[in-house]
């Protein structure tokens, strides 16, 4: 690579810098390729449709199971929480059968 290649690399990084975006390296299947590029250039324009993939993409991915003190502390802040409820069952003998 010649100097004055190297100097437009150089420039058009920092354009993009100056955009906001970044460039990195991603490994993957050759497969995805397409996939993942179209991802990040959706991604990249900050828009509402990115705004939405953007949160779709990390409850599907980063999101971690809730711990048992998530679900106690989930449950307790719920509207049904403190309400004496009184839930009985039908007490029934069965059903008359022939064998």
């Amino acid at each position: 690579m010649n100097a004055s290649q190297k100097r437009a690399i150089i420039k058009h990084r920092r354009r993009l810098g100056e955009q906001g975006i970044e460039r990195y390296e991603v490994r993957g299947s050759p497969k995805d390729k397409k996939l993942v590029r179209e991802i990040a250039k959706k991604l990249s324009k900050e828009d509402v449709d990115a705004a939405r993939l953007r949160a779709e993409l990390e409850r599907r991915l980063l999101s971690k199971p809730m711990s048992g003190k998530e679900i106690w502390d989930a449950l307790r802040r719920s509207p049904l929480a403190g309400i004496d409820l009184k839930i009985d069952r039908e007490f029934t003998t069965g059903r008359d059968f022939e064998l």
